[in-house]
């Protein structure tokens, strides 16, 4: 959990941002200090022009190591250079001329200048400012006294002061203020990314909770069916009653077999990127139905017509589209109505250069409307038949949404069912 005081002008601002706010700081200070000499310059002239260039050109030299990123050592060394030119200036004008005062934005603008993360620097740039002071009034403002100066002179020079301190102070201000809203903004973002990535961990954990019962269940199911037939088979004389256990025990094991497919292809889909290869859509839709067959009795009751139409080159996953072709294909043939007396699949394919469509259609049992929203949901099952893993339609839309494509279905219950997909070809 952040807390909105762990969230500092330092934390929250870009390399950018500080470099900008140190170069603008430091132009006001060459400013400051050039308009603020101006009546020493009147009065002083040559110490003046000394002091003068060796300040803006060190200030200078600073904006240079700040425009090449090094923000810390910049910022750093303007901050103590201002304290010990401030020191200076008041030890020799007095506290009358009121230098000093430039002391209080130093201070507060010292977190705009050093992270503060850096404990030790920080505390560094607060300590020499308030310890200057402290010499400046213990030595009553006349450890470098100059007395060149007139209380008129004196006055004046307070004046300027005290006009470049309201200004160094307004401008902090208003930093301050639009540091702190940039911060404020920029933490409510990093919340809202936060909130949205917990929504987000707790779908994925509740899914993945449901992940792990389901699937415990779904395969103890057809394993202790099958432990279940062995101990009958175990006791059983009758070679007729043996070979009907046989059968059911296939049943359960072609289930179990159809199950760990599916959570195969789930974990290929994530795992594995994109292949580009070429794809022949009548020779894999021929190999789906082969793979299929082994649903028997049931399969033999449906019949599948192929109308394929493939106008170009067409590029993509293979093994994707075997998955998408597999479980639509495996779908239809679980589905299929029992009381019809012909079930009909029809499988068409229209490919080009920039996409391809595939339709599945039958006379299956179909989908209540009401449900139809739901079937690509994880472990959703349409029907009450216990044939589907709950996978399938779950996996194909994921599948589908891999290769950049999109499905349709449209159920109605007791007529059929059909299934539009449309992959783009990676050819283009």
């Amino acid at each position: 959990m952040i807390k909105k005081s762990e969230v500092g002008l330092t934390q929250l601002t870009t390399l950018k941002e500080r470099q900008e706010l140190l170069a603008t700081l430091m132009k006001l200070c060459a400013v400051i200090i050039i308009s603020t000499s101006i009546p020493d310059f009147y009065y002083l002239i040559w110490e003046s022009i000394v002091v003068i260039i060796l300040t803006v050109f060190t200030i200078g030299v600073f904006y240079y190591f700040n425009k090449k990123g090094h923000v810390e050592f910049a910022g750093s060394a303007l901050a103590l250079l201002l304290s010990i030119l401030l020191f200076i200036q008041s030890s020799q004008l007095s506290f009358d001329s009121l230098v000093f005062l430039f002391y209080i934005p130093l201070i507060f603008g010292t977190p705009f200048i050093v992270d503060y993360k850096n404990k030790y620097l920080y505390y560094f740039h607060i300590a020499h400012p308030i310890i200057f002071i402290a010499i400046l009034f213990a030595t009553d403002f006349s450890l470098l006294k100059i007395d060149n100066y007139s209380e008129d002179q004196i006055e004046m020079i307070a004046e300027f002061n005290i006009i470049g301190v309201l200004v160094f102070c307004h401008y902090m201000v208003f930093i301050i203020i639009k540091s702190s809203r940039r911060s404020e903004k920029k933490f409510e973002l990093v919340v809202e990314d936060l909130n949205k990535q917990n929504i987000e961990l707790q779908k994925i954990n509740d899914e993945l909770d449901r992940f792990v019962y389901s699937v415990s269940h779904d395969l103890r199911a057809p394993l202790a069916s099958s432990l279940g037939l062995i101990e009958l088979s175990k006791a059983e004389t009758n070679m007729d009653k043996m070979l009907y256990y046989n059968l059911l025990k296939e049943k359960s094991l072609r289930r179990l077999d159809d199950y760990v497919n599916s959570l195969i292809d789930f974990s290929r889909n994530y795992r594995i990127g994109i292949l580009e290869e070429e794809i022949e859509f009548k020779s894999l839709i021929e190999q789906c139905i082969e793979l299929n067959k082994p649903y028997g009795d049931e399969a033999s009751r449906v019949h599948i017509s192929i109308d394929i139409n493939q106008k170009s080159v067409f590029l993509g996953d293979s093994l994707r589209m075997r998955i998408v072709l597999n479980n639509l294909l495996s779908n239809a043939l679980k589905y299929y109505d029992e009381y019809k007396e012909w079930s009909v699949l029809k499988i068409m394919v229209i490919a080009d250069e920039n996409q391809a469509v595939i339709k599945f259609i039958d006379n299956g049992i179909g989908i209540d409307s009401s449900l139809v929203s739901n079937v690509f949901d994880m472990f959703y099952r349409a029907s009450e038949r216990p044939k589907g893993s709950g996978l399938g339609l779950y996996i194909t839309k994921e599948v589908v949404g891999k290769l950049e494509g999109i499905i349709a279905l449209e159920s109605t219950l007791g007529e059929g069912t059909s299934f539009t997909v449309q992959i783009p070809n990676r050819k283009k």
